[in-house]
């Protein structure tokens, strides 16, 4: 009880040093920031460059937009025995901006029969070039803006001829697959089933395989009658073209990007669920039927969570969940239609001891972060995967209590710290080597614990009701977090700093720039508590300034944000500080 009494006493005296005003601050002499360059220069000679230290690679910038991919027809036909997709594509296009005069697709390992333009009235089968991974056409004229054209181009997509690359994370590249194509492997099923991220798509389709492309979809599959199919979208229709054949549509009407295209096929059991009018589907092999809702069950319950939590509804007509075999990795949140690895067709002795709620509420929220909002290039890979990590420790403080959330997330936090040992990366990454590379413990579970300390920071009404105000914001668009701040916001941010520091700005303009600008992009590891420099931090920088103790870094950081009228936490993935505490949520 008396070491209770003197903790309240201590907590209660700091807490009144703390200042409710915003007096004009003071920082110290720029003699406390900066250290002479050729000391630097010494340290940095005499020290080896640590295993961990970040890799640079060349600068992998947003794909460049041409032309906007306004919607996507596929009519599809299966060949099981040779393991192939025949196809026609029929995509509507438009000039992104300037006027162009050839469309360019990926289309990886096809073969390519007839391909014709059509622009109004007009059809032409103009020549093409394909080097089996670029499609190249014509369109006969120079299309401007707000024109569109249709392409239609027929192909035969060959996966199994493709070769195999892959990742720690997603195994396999090759964007379709045929499971026991033969159906002579006694106890494994007959299935085709697609992985698009990051760059699958383009091996079942000709497309713009990009995540900040989006479009519509429409998908026609023809299989054999005792075959269910599954894809994006609501079933449109499903008729019998045969004694034993039948086509099914599946219609997609809201945007999305063509790596998160899906298809299924195979001997299926369906149980049917639902959230409000939302119909729910769980797809699995029809000797786990009366299991599927074990399993999958609590999805209804994390949808009206989620969807509170975020003042956000679930923003698609319906939303199946699908247990396939041989996945090339852990689950894949396909718009409206997520597949699992078969790990979650298990036993109910199993489900006592184990429930798969963290990977079903991991791919339920990239409903939201991943698919309504999608990242604008690879780099920006957390903006996808932190926020689905985040959705496990959420799901478990809801359902289980905040232990054992915390428990969940010291795991997530030593994973990662395992992964630094060798690897210490920035979150947002332009100089990765390869897309399938950002999938690490960095995008996972260290975006995850960093979401969960602005959480704590910011304090729950500000943390979600900013990651409301950001889906309601992009919705059906793509988001990337710059290397550096809007300019105009900088200059804004400098000229205050200036007005009211004069002379010393000059030199501590400097600090405030690597402070705000480039700490995260430098993949610097920073002290949980006081930011004291070290000299790697300076080497990542590749300044000569140091980053003082951390009443000087409170006060650049708490100024800035308060004069770009932008959350910086929320940017950089920093602490914020007690004066922006105690002021409102900044506005954009």
């Amino acid at each position: 009880m008396v070491l209770r009494i003197l903790m309240i006493i201590v907590l209660f005296y700091f807490t009144g040093c703390v200042k409710k005003s915003n007096p004009t601050p003071q920082l110290a002499s720029p003699q406390a920031f900066v250290i002479p360059s050729d000391s630097l220069a010494e340290v940095f000679k005499s020290r080896p460059v640590p295993p961990w230290a970040p890799k640079k690679y060349t600068y992998k910038e947003s794909a460049e937009r041409k032309w906007d991919l306004i919607h996507t027809k596929l009519e599809l036909k299966p060949d099981w025995e040779k393991q192939r997709l025949e196809g026609k594509a029929m995509l509507v296009l438009e000039p992104y901006f300037y006027p162009q005069d050839t469309i360019s697709l990926n289309a990886r390992g096809f073969d390519i029969g007839k391909v014709s333009v059509k622009i109004k009235n007009e059809t032409s089968s103009p020549s093409f070039i394909y080097d089996g991974l670029r499609l190249k056409i014509p369109a006969g004229k120079s299309i401007s803006r707000g024109q569109q054209i249709e392409v239609v181009i027929e192909y035969v997509a060959k996966p199994n001829e493709l070769p195999s690359g892959g990742s720690s994370a997603i195994s396999d590249d090759r964007g379709l697959y045929f499971i026991n194509h033969d159906g002579k492997k006694p106890g494994l099923p007959r299935q085709i089933w697609t992985q698009g991220e990051t760059q699958g798509a383009r091996c079942w389709f000709p497309t713009i395989d990009e995540p900040n492309e989006k479009c519509t979809q429409e998908i026609q599959i023809t299989v054999e009658d005792r075959f269910k199919t599954l894809s994006n979208g609501v079933l449109k229709s499903s008729l019998k073209t045969g004694a034993s054949m039948r086509t099914d549509v599946w219609e997609m009407k809201q945007p999305h990007a063509p790596y998160l295209f899906m298809l299924a096929v195979g001997e299926f059991a369906v149980v049917q669920d639902k959230y409000g009018k939302i119909p729910l589907h769980y797809w699995v092999e029809p000797r786990y039927r009366n299991l599927a809702k074990k399993i999958f069950g609590r999805t209804p319950a994390m949808m009206e969570y989620f969807s509170k939590q975020l003042a956000y509804p679930f923003p698609w007509p319906k939303y199946d969940q699908m247990v396939v075999r041989n996945f090339v990795s852990g689950a894949m949140e396909n718009t409206t239609a997520s597949i699992f690895n078969e790990s979650l067709q298990c036993g109910p002795k199993e489900l006592v001891d184990h429930d798969w709620d963290g990977i079903i509420a991991h791919e339920l929220f990239h409903q939201w972060f991943g698919d309504l909002v999608t990242l604008e290039s690879w780099a920006n890979l957390p903006l996808n995967e932190s926020f689905a990590n985040y959705a496990e420790y959420l799901w478990d403080e809801y359902r289980l209590g905040r232990d054992d959330a915390d428990l969940g997330g010291l795991r997530e936090k030593y994973q990662y710290l395992y992964e630094a040992a060798t690897k210490r990366e920035p979150l947002i990454r332009y100089q990765h080597n390869k897309p399938d590379d950002m999938f690490d413990s960095h995008s996972y579970a260290k975006g995850g614990r960093v979401l969960h300390l602005l959480r704590q920071e910011l304090g729950d009404r500000a943390f979600f009701d900013g990651l409301s105000k950001y889906l309601k914001k992009h919705e059906y668009k793509t988001v990337e977090i710059p290397t550096k701040l809007n300019l105009d916001m900088i200059e804004r941010g400098q000229a205050a700093f200036q007005a009211d520091f004069g002379e010393q700005a000059r030199d501590n303009l400097e600090i405030l720039e690597i402070t705000m600008h480039n700490l995260l992009a430098s993949g610097a590891e920073v002290p949980d508590s006081d930011f004291l420099a070290r000299a790697d931090i300076l080497q990542a920088l590749g300044k000569n300034v140091l980053i003082s103790k951390y009443p000087e870094f409170h006060r650049v950081s708490s100024y800035l944000a308060r004069h770009t009228q932008c959350p910086i936490g929320i940017i950089l993935g920093l602490p914020l500080f007690q004066e922006l505490f105690n002021e409102r949520w900044c506005t954009d």
